[in-house]
């Protein structure tokens, strides 16, 4: 079987998407041949999308350019064209909605998301705030992809219902699949450690500290040791931007 793994990033970078890149892209290797589709984008699209961005400030708005029209309809054009060179049995494309809402193609889509461009509107900060043609635009852009898969890979349940009650896909077209833990080894049930510890281990994964937060993990450890329980936090993933005198604090950015 011949596969496209068509995506925003490179799945050969590791750190892709908080390492579901990469894992996929060796998931998918053991059942088939894999063609990394992957583009940069040209200085004039860049220029003028950040153009959009430049405009928008004037008005306090913030823009979220791989969310605009222009940005998918370009990567979209240059995949389609590129699938007709390579004719691949089956397309899979992780998190990436730009690269399919403006793609005609008869190639079998499999999308993975987890969650939709509508539901994040006043849930991330990043996508706080935005310029309402660039909420409106990314919609529709979402909205599309979703429309063009022949099937859904989501995360959750809550990414489920926002893709069958914000852009009416039938439930036929939906699997729900967790992302995985993205480990190259797994520990077996017998190595795992079941004797119980004096000191409450608090562990925090994440790329970004505020975004996926981190203060709450912080604030957590600072209160448990408030309360005279012995507490250590672990941070695995980035580095705070703060300075974090206590002992039992360890960051383990990760490279």
């Amino acid at each position: 079987m011949k596969i496209g793994f068509a995506g925003r990033w490179s799945p050969l970078d590791k750190t892709a998407w908080s390492g579901t890149y990469f894992y996929a892209y060796q998931a998918i290797k053991k059942i088939g041949e894999v063609q990394i589709l992957h583009y940069t984008w040209p200085w004039y699209i860049r220029e003028e999308l950040i153009f959009h961005k430049q405009i928008q400030k004037l008005h306090n708005r913030k823009i979220a350019v791989e969310f605009l029209r222009g940005y998918a309809k370009w990567f979209s054009k240059k995949l389609e064209k590129e699938l007709c060179n390579i004719k691949p049995d089956v397309l899979f494309v992780p998190g990436a909605p730009q690269l399919i809402a403006y793609c005609n193609t008869r190639v079998p889509i499999i999308y993975m998301a987890d969650a939709t461009f509508k539901q994040l509107q006043g849930y991330y900060d990043s996508f706080g705030n935005l310029a309402p043609y660039n909420i409106q635009q990314g919609i529709e852009m979402d909205r599309s992809a979703i429309n063009n898969a022949a099937h859904c890979m989501l995360a959750s349940d809550w990414a489920k219902q926002s893709v069958m009650n914000d852009y009416h896909i039938p439930e036929n077209k939906i699997t729900v699949q967790p992302l995985g833990a993205n480990l190259d080894l797994i520990p077996a049930v017998s190595e795992l450690k079941k004797e119980k510890n004096k000191t409450c281990q608090l562990l925090f994964m994440g790329v970004e500290w505020e975004r996926k937060g981190g203060q709450i993990a912080l604030d957590t450890f600072y209160a448990l040791q408030k309360k005279g329980i012995q507490v250590q936090l672990k941070i695995v993933g980035c580095q705070p931007p703060l300075f974090i005198s206590d002992k039992k604090c360890y960051s383990y950015p990760v490279h």
